[in-house]
Formats: C-alpha cells, structure tokens, sequence
C-alpha cells in the first residue's frame, strides 16, 4: 500500500496530514497538559512547514489561538477500499485487492473490461496522488 506523506497545500493555505499524524497531534495535544513542543515537531516534520508556521497552527487548531497567518491543519484523503460486483454481488475490497481480483478474473471479464478496470485502478490512484496528497505526479 502506498503511503501518503504530509504537505504544505499553498493553494489553500492548509497543513496536510495523513489520519495517523492527525490522531497522534490530537492525542499529544488533549488532556490537562497537552505537549506544544512535541506536536510543533511531529508537524514540522510531516509537513516540511517552518517554525513558526507550525507553532501559530498548532496553537489555532488546539489552542484557540489568533493568529492570522495560522493555517488549517487537516487529514489527507485516502481511498481505502472499493464495492464492485463481478458477478458474484457486493464486495469490498482494498484497492490492492481489487486490481488483483481483476487480473484473476480476466478469463470471465474479457480482455477489455479489464484493461478498462486496470485503468479504473489507475485513475484511482493517481487522483488521490495529485488532488488528496498534493505530490507529483509523472506529468508534473
């Protein structure tokens, strides 16, 4: 599976996460003594922000601070799973999952509906590369 990788998104003045950097800040940042320091750093480090970027934002997100140059700190998307029917009903499965469902089920799709199902994978992927995670993608 791949990973997605915190970014800076200029475009929207926002600090993209992925969900498991997101929970560690809230847990680093909840109860009676929450740990700025650590959750600057663990930001810092998953964004690539600054300093002080990641210090008005920590505070604004958890802290109810003001600054107005404090930008959102937000989860990246993830696709995690699909629902297909190849015949046989509903099933989930992982994006993984169902690339190789359909590379095992090319006798009884025909070469065509899996190349455009292969494609579908594809797509998938890429958008979630391009638009979700913000990172490069081979046309860029």
């Amino acid at each position: 599976m791949h990973e997605l990788s915190g970014k800076i998104d200029r475009a929207t003045k926002t600090l993209r996460v992925s969900s498991a950097t997101m929970s560690e800040l809230r847990d680093i940042m909840s109860g009676s003594k929450p740990k700025k320091i650590q959750a600057i750093k663990l930001l810092r480090n998953a964004t690539g922000c600054g300093l002080r970027e990641a210090k008005v934002s920590i505070e604004a997100e958890f802290q109810n601070g003001k600054d107005p140059e404090a930008m959102p700190i937000a989860p990246l998307v993830a696709v995690k799973s699909i629902t297909v029917d190849m015949g046989r009903g509903d099933v989930i499965l992982s994006l993984e999952e169902f690339h190789m469902m359909t590379l095992v089920n090319l006798q009884s799709l025909g070469l065509d509906e899996v190349r455009k199902l292969i494609q579908f994978h594809d797509e998938i992927i890429d958008c979630e590369r391009r638009v979700f995670s913000m990172e490069p993608t081979d046309d860029e």
